[in-house]
């Protein structure tokens, strides 16, 4: 099997979105991830983990982590999702993504055992999630990595990842999101995050509002769980210091082991301080396990993260910026973050929502600090159409309406002058189109489109 095919053939499964609400009990079973791993010799046992839940900041808290650890010179995955431009993304061992042959090798390797299931699917019908997790494990098994950061893909409890048993849980930044599936109320969204707390096993929860805080401690006693919280066991120290003009941030702390001062960070924005302080929690609490992180280790690891697509820029003169923010939550603090990091005279936002997503929630935020606005869509199904969104905005700020995002940039280069600033956001399927025009190397027709944008 080659890659294509083996794309192919992952595309056979159920994706959750094609899982009716009501039936999530059924379509989310971790029966048949444990299953698969037992017929595979139980590859997730063969490694330390780190587990990861959250709304917001689940991908940038793994990416700090995960850069600790590799500084610290331990050979560490990652698994993370979504993507931005390749599935392989998604699976690494020491910021290198899997190949087209491993992945290809394993899913023909897991393909006799997913057919041998499928002759009674006892516990209903495997999922690409499942499938995609189970390859994870087994290469990460295959690489003897050490430690494994892992996040979850949707919620927690149900979560395809959730069957190992990690030496730390973290649970990030708790809103509203997969409202349909997770719950209506946050109280019900924390009770699903926190269903990755295992017994014993220490959590660190990153800032929260208090009726979520409430649900995990709650949880947390129940199980036994040291419960670490930023704000209380890991305190920023003194007042975030902004460095625009080289695109950095740095703040000192204190955590519960030691006083950690002037950590740099190249990502943007306070809700990342949020987030590094998470991961620092985390280094702590594997230090008490005997799994030594320096506080070298840490500020290196923080200062060296990278993560595509939030809160970066592409261009200059006139600034170009890009952030996946896909909930009311991320578009407030995006919101915030904009004119704390960027002088301009003009915003122009162009945006595209996915339909699963609280668009009017997320237009509510961003509007706020856009002078114009261009509504587009990404080259997605799931991407709300051009005409219903621009329902959604204000008639005296909506700029126009392009189903493509080369067409959206080029109508938007021609609006802003040189001291402006394009926010690109809304959807990480948007982000990743807006970067693959403008930054990826080009093939002969994105050449085109980069010479009509004139960037």
């Amino acid at each position: 099997m080659n890659y294509l095919e083996a794309i192919q053939y992952l595309d056979t499964f159920t994706n959750y979105e094609q899982i009716p609400p009501q039936s999530a009990e059924v379509g989310f079973r971790l029966e048949r991830v444990h299953w698969l791993l037992d017929q595979l010799g139980n590859p997730h046992q063969k490694f330390s983990s780190i587990h990861i839940a959250g709304t917001k900041g689940k991908g940038s808290t793994a990416a700090m982590i995960a850069s600790i650890l590799k500084t610290a010179g331990y050979r560490t995955g990652l698994y993370t999702s979504p993507h931005l431009f390749d599935v392989k993304e998604r699976i690494q061992v020491s910021g290198i993504s899997i190949s087209e042959q491993r992945l290809s090798q394993l899913v023909d390797t897991i393909k006799p055992i997913v057919a041998r299931y499928r002759q009674n699917e006892q516990w209903g019908p495997l999922t690409w999630f499942e499938f995609f997790t189970v390859i994870a494990f087994l290469f990460f098994a295959g690489e003897a990595i050490d430690m494994a950061v892992l996040e979850t893909g949707l919620g927690g409890r149900l979560d395809a990842t959730n069957v190992v048993t990690p030496k730390v849980c973290v649970i990030t930044s708790i809103s509203y999101d997969h409202t349909v599936i997770l719950g209506s109320d946050l109280a019900s969204i924390a009770k699903e995050k926190a269903g990755i707390i295992k017994e014993k096993v220490p959590v660190v929860v990153s800032l929260q509002m208090p009726q979520v805080m409430e649900v995990l401690a709650r949880v947390a006693k129940e199980k036994n769980a040291p419960l670490y919280e930023v704000g209380k066991d890991i305190c920023l120290e003194g007042k975030i210091e902004r460095d625009r003009r080289h695109r950095k941030q740095s703040f000192s702390a204190i955590g519960r082991l030691e006083r950690y001062e002037r950590l740099s960070l190249s990502l943007l924005g306070d809700y990342q301080v949020s987030n590094a302080l998470t991961a620092i929690g985390v280094a702590e609490s594997l230090k008490e396990q005997n799994i030594p992180v320096s506080e070298k280790s840490i500020a290196e690891g923080l200062s060296q993260t990278q993560w595509l697509g939030r809160l970066q820029v592409l261009r200059e003169r006139p600034f170009v910026v890009v952030d996946g923010a896909q909930n009311k939550a991320s578009a407030a603090a995006l919101a915030q973050a904009i004119p704390e990091w960027f002088q301009y005279d003009h915003l122009l936002l162009v945006i595209g929502i996915s339909k699963d997503k609280d668009q009017q929630g997320i237009l509510s935020e961003l509007s706020r600090i856009a002078h114009r606005i261009i509504v587009t869509r990404a080259d997605h199904p799931r991407a709300t159409s051009v005409d219903r969104l621009a329902e959604m905005v204000d008639p005296k700020k909506l700029a126009g309406k392009f189903s493509h995002i080369d067409e959206a940039l080029h109508k938007t280069k021609k609006m802003v002058s040189t001291g402006d600033l394009i926010l690109v956001t809304g959807s990480l399927f948007v982000v990743a189109e807006a970067i693959q025009a403008m930054q990826k190397p080009f093939t002969s027709a994105q050449e085109k489109a980069r010479k009509l944008l004139g960037f």
